[in-house]
């Protein structure tokens, strides 16, 4: 599929045993871009704001993308920017998609 080629995808046609684990920067701007990740993002939002308040919120959507639970400083940057509406809550869900944390296995 053509969108395996944004995240350095090896050639079908040859024989691999192993992969170079590798961060490209399309990767990045398909993390920033893509409507996919958008509808992504926004789906997880939804499911977010099911709870009340802003802490039970960032948990669980840390929970679900990362895992685990986010850090003191993780929580500040989201509130930051959290106005407790969907568009908000689109935008940190995207920003955890698009972390390090989501890209690789700890």
């Amino acid at each position: 599929p053509e969108i395996l080629s944004v995240f350095d995808f090896a050639e079908p046609s040859m024989v691999s045993g192993t992969r170079d684990t590798t961060i490209v920067p399309p990767q990045a701007l398909f993390m920033m871009n893509s409507k996919f990740v958008e509808e992504q993002a926004e789906a997880l939002a939804k499911r977010v704001m099911t709870q009340t308040g802003f802490e039970k919120r960032f948990s669980l959507a840390c929970r679900l993308v990362w895992s685990r639970e986010p850090t003191k400083a993780e929580a500040a940057a989201a509130k930051a920017i959290d106005r407790n509406d969907l568009a908000s809550w689109t935008s940190i869900c995207r920003a955890l998609f698009a972390s390090a944390d989501f890209q690789f296995i700890n």
